[in-house]
């Protein structure tokens, strides 16, 4: 069986639909066998164009083989296809449709496809009389002019010279099979009326066919769409070297969390988290280290800055993912690693993890801010030089700590606990660990001790200040030192000998506490 490593990468993680965008260029670069990559991947492109041209005259286009990962609803399993804002991006572009002409820009298209502004480039096109002016207005779209110009010249030239001399009829073919085959092997598109389509040639030709095969394209992108929907490929026996790939396809995802509305964040999280469960080690390496974002300097390559892409290592997708978490408190790092989603559909995962995920969004009730300043203890905050760096760090130390255990419930504070998360365990502690400093900013938190007791305290004692919390001989703390993760474990699996609760809760009586306790 053919060796397809694309697809065992692709397939890692949580088996939800999470739609990323591969560039053709980032994993040509990418391959060992590059020809052998190449012409599969220009094999399945083939198809599609000739889909295209099925629909309708099709000209000599530019178009992104952009690709995407698309996870089948029934199988789940992820596969590659040929993107459809691949699809968009290229009509963008060729039609310069930001007066532009940025490759890397238009490999992304905006949700909201709006046909009608495309139809009014392809109204000025058609109004192109001087060459200049197609140089100005459609850059792309010129260079393919200057192609086919002087190919076509090239043709009338030799219509010209075999229809002036004396050979016969045998020798005339033989000459012509030769000038066409060299007009292929210089990369030039060869029809079977080339020689009546070089007669007929003109800048107002050009514009008006090209014109009309925009137009066509608009118009039946619906049905384009759907075939592209419809498609999927593999990529088999192409030499790839596996890190990476895999930090490829880490910083896709990446790419997809930072853009995505933040109702759609937390999907593309469980890639990334795996990645880096994978290979803690990964977190601090620079290497492998891979081009991403670059485009090859041929039509396509208009404007020069499209040519330059980014250097990415695991140590900068780390760091880049720990911003995210920083930037968007309501986001959870989860391990899905030991769930067996194997026969359950889409259906029942997303509703698996909409129900998990649901236990993180538990409030608990304090003192009002108003009744705070009555109460003895209470001291201004001093502000304190910190270093920024090493915060961060803790920050996501203490995200990868809690998302590997098992509390029956995850409640989030509020008021004087804001940027607080409590964690209730079976055996009946609770550990409260500050996140942020402030959780609507995202500002944080400056290393604050951990709190820890008893959930029957818990309820009386989170109804008071940090400061009266402090002074409580029920009330326990850990500081973020070396080791503060095997204290906090001991405290969390310590037995009913060692703690004062009398029965193991479950996760339905901790939600009537709370409730209970904090009238929610």
């Amino acid at each position: 069986m053919a060796k397809d490593i694309i697809s065992e990468v692709i397939n890692k993680g949580v088996p939800i639909n999470t739609p990323i965008t591969v560039r053709y260029s980032d994993l040509y670069n990418l391959c060992d066998n590059k020809e052998v990559f190449e012409k599969v991947v220009r094999g399945e492109f083939y198809k599609f164009a000739e889909y295209l041209k099925s629909l309708f005259p099709s000209q000599d286009i530019n178009l992104f083989h952009t690709m995407s990962v698309f996870t089948d609803p029934n199988t789940l399993e992820k596969k590659l296809q040929f993107s459809k804002d691949g699809f968009f991006g290229s009509l963008i572009y060729n039609l310069n449709f930001n007066n532009s002409c940025n490759v890397s820009q238009s490999e992304v298209v905006l949700n909201d496809f709006n046909p009608d502004m495309l139809y009014e480039r392809t109204k000025k096109l058609r109004k192109i009389k001087e060459e200049y002016k197609l140089q100005m207005y459609f850059p792309s779209l010129y260079l393919k002019y200057i192609e086919q110009k002087k190919m076509y010249e090239a043709v009338n030239k030799f219509y010209n010279k075999i229809a002036k001399s004396s050979l016969s009829t045998k020798e005339r073919e033989t000459e012509i099979v030769k000038f066409l085959d060299n007009l292929i092997a210089e990369g030039h598109i060869v029809t079977e009326n080339v020689f009546e389509k070089a007669k007929k040639f003109s800048l107002k030709r050009f514009c008006n066919d090209y014109a009309d095969c925009f137009d066509n394209m608009i118009s039946h992108a619906n049905e384009i769409c759907e075939y592209l929907d419809t498609h999927t490929f593999s990529i088999s026996d192409i030499e790839l070297d596996k890190e990476k790939l895999e930090l490829y396809i880490a910083y896709r995802f990446l790419t997809e969390l930072k853009s995505e509305k933040k109702d759609d964040k937390q999907r593309y999280v469980y890639f990334i988290a795996n990645y880096f469960k994978e290979n803690s080690k990964r977190k601090t390496s620079t290497v492998p280290e891979i081009n991403v974002g670059g485009t090859f300097q041929n039509n396509f390559a208009v404007n020069e800055k499209a040519l330059e892409g980014i250097n990415i290592n695991p140590k900068y997708i780390y760091s880049e993912f720990s911003k995210v978490f920083i930037e968007n408190p309501e986001i959870k790092l989860v391990n899905f690693n030991g769930v067996d989603f194997s026969g359950m559909n889409e259906e029942e995962i997303e509703e698996f993890i909409r129900d998990y995920l649901s236990v993180f969004k538990v409030n608990w009730v304090i003192i009002p801010k108003e009744e705070i300043g009555k109460r003895e203890g209470i001291h201004p905050y001093k502000p304190r030089t910190v270093d920024e760096e090493r915060l961060n760090q803790l920050f996501m130390e203490k995200i990868e700590f809690y998302s590997e255990l098992s509390p029956i419930m995850h409640i989030q504070g509020r008021d004087t606990f804001d940027g607080y998360e409590g964690f209730i365990f079976s055996n009946g502690m609770v550990i409260l660990d500050k996140f942020f400093e402030n959780s609507r900013t995202g500002k944080v938190s400056k290393g604050d001790a951990i709190y820890y007791m008893n959930i029957e305290d818990f309820y009386r004692l989170s109804r008071y200040p940090k400061s009266v919390l402090r002074k409580d001989p029920n009330v326990g703390f850990i500081e973020h030192r070396k080791g503060w993760q095997e204290k906090a474990l001991k405290i969390i699996y310590m037995d009913d000998n060692n703690t004062k609760t009398s029965e193991q809760l479950d996760e339905l009586k901790a939600k009537e506490l709370v409730k209970k306790n904090n009238k929610i």
